[in-house]
């Protein structure tokens, strides 16, 4: 096992798993075993070379760099940079099956009809719509065709292939496409001048389920619905914002917690758990990471000081949530890595030994945590197991999606986006 100098310990596996010496050459020296680190964590390794990269791969020349999210989705890859640039394609190749930037296209360059395709906010909502997976969208048909009739619509349409399994009229106000589940759809109505609505629309059908006025919708969490209240938008945070709970069936306030910290902000949600900036006393800019049930609003963990940035925190879907941040206000001690089992309800602070200050969580997946050095500029990488111990020699850029058998980056030259066999 290689073993990288970045200022803290770094785990051999041979000496966590056996106590051998590593650099004993013999055969009977050497385990099949996975190389472990001491927390039991495996190495986490890639090819020497990508499978394929987005200059080569087939995408429109327009659409070779730039993405910021990559997500695997059942046998295709879904690759998105903005509200208005989307492709899919098969992940061992990287060939298209069809993109929008603008307009629709085909997989081979050919124009889809006069369609437009934007997600709102860069991340399109998933979920299964009649067995398929959906993506939930603004769709605009006849702005490049003269003379043709306009039309604007929040749809539904099918991930492989882009065609529209439902359409209804699209809303006058701003919104955003916030959330969905097998159930319904969040939609965040308003913006700095309106009065903001949460809107529940079905995932089957796309009709109206109901509506909750003077809240921000954000999160869908399980049978709850998270949302802010506030005097602006919530990417403002203003300063009298609080988060509220709502019921998922019925858009009804279940639990605020409004008067309980000067202001909160719910930054992402895990499981039946959400993560939530708190500032607990006013004319502060420190803020304190809360964990809080879902269901009751409930404090679940302090996980502690954040400065501000808000971009240290990540969680996967349903497991594990991983920050670095202060043990206490003006902490001289430095960051520490926190991580948090949302099953198991049990938190993990990784040791004062492990200098893991120079670190910024940018995913969680598994049982890695993806990181990037703050020292170096941010072009180094690492993959670190819940003790800030690193797992991976140094990555080929940032992680922006992940599979069993794939991993995609975007490259530091030029953003280009480039796929990675993962070797177990």
């Amino acid at each position: 096992m290689k073993t990288v100098a970045v200022g803290f310990a770094v785990a051999t596996a041979v000496a966590s798993c056996t106590g051998a010496d590593p650099d004993e050459g013999s055969e009977s020296s050497r385990s099949s075993e996975p190389e472990k680190t001491a927390s039991g964590v495996e190495r986490f390794a890639l090819a020497a070379e990508p499978v394929w990269r987005g200059d080569t791969g087939g995408l429109p020349e327009i659409m070779t760099s730039g993405w910021h999210s990559a997500r695997y989705v059942d046998d295709v890859l879904l690759l998105e940079y903005s509200d208005a640039s989307t492709a899919v394609v098969d992940p061992e190749t990287g060939e298209p099956y069809w993109t929008a930037d603008s307009e629709l296209m085909a997989g081979n360059g050919a124009k889809n009809g006069d369609v437009e395709l934007s997600s709102t906010t860069g991340y399109a909502p998933l979920s299964r719509v009649r067995g398929e997976w959906a993506m939930f969208v603004t769709y605009r048909t006849g702005y490049h065709t003269e003379g043709a009739e306009r039309g604007r619509w929040t749809a539904a349409v099918r991930v492989k292939d882009a065609s529209l399994l439902w359409k209804v009229p699209a809303l006058v106000e701003p919104y955003d496409i916030v959330d969905s589940d097998e159930r319904i759809v969040l939609l965040a109505i308003g913006s700095l001048d309106d009065r903001p609505v949460a809107r529940a629309i079905s995932t089957a059908d796309g009709s109206t389920v109901w509506e909750t006025k003077d809240v921000w919708g954000r999160f869908l969490a399980g049978e709850h619905v998270l949302g802010t209240v506030s005097s602006q938008p919530p990417e403002l945070a203003a300063d009298d914002s609080y988060v509220v709970g709502l019921d998922a069936e019925t858009g009804q306030r279940r639990w605020s917690l409004e008067g309980r910290y000067h202001r909160s902000e719910v930054g992402f949600v895990v499981g039946d758990v959400a993560l939530v900036y708190v500032r607990p006393v006013a004319a502060s800019d420190q803020e304190e990471v809360v964990l809080v049930d879902v269901a009751s609003g409930a404090e679940i963990a302090k996980l502690g000081w954040d400065f501000g940035g808000k971009n240290s925190c990540a969680g996967d879907d349903s497991r594990l949530i991983a920050c670095t941040l202060d043990d206490k206000p003006d902490s001289p001690e430095g960051d520490r890595l926190v991580t948090f089992d949302v099953a198991q309800r049990a938190k993990h602070v990784s040791p004062p030994e492990q200098d893991v200050g120079r670190f910024s969580v940018k995913k969680v997946e598994g049982d890695y945590v993806f990181v990037d050095d703050d020292t170096s500029g941010g072009d180094d990488w690492w993959a670190v197991d819940r003790d800030g111990v690193v797992v991976s020699d140094k990555l080929p850029g940032v992680l922006i999606g992940i599979s069993e058998q794939y991993a995609a980056f975007t490259l530091p030259d030029g953003n280009i986006p480039a796929v990675y066999q993962r070797e177990q």
